[in-house]
């Protein structure tokens, strides 16, 4: 039986939206001493994860055509 869950780096970057928009919900209530987790750094964090996966995405997209396009011709 295949898997149903999600997995990946896109699962990722979502879910850590998920985590700012909880931590948001927070308001000024939310103050972690470490500067890794504040608020700004999560949203810098998820704003340059989101572009690199988006570039990979685009980046790798021709090659998943050709290798779609290749299979095809392979099993007419």
């Amino acid at each position: 039986m295949a898997s149903t869950s999600e997995t990946g780096h896109a699962k990722n970057v979502a879910n850590l939206d998920d985590l700012i928009s909880f931590v948001t919900g927070y308001g000024t209530t939310y103050n972690p001493s470490k500067s890794i987790i504040k608020l700004t750094t999560l949203q810098t964090l998820y704003n340059d994860l989101k572009a690199k996966n988006t570039a990979v995405v685009t980046a790798t997209t021709p090659l998943s055509n050709s290798r779609i396009s290749r299979n095809d011709i392979l099993y007419i």
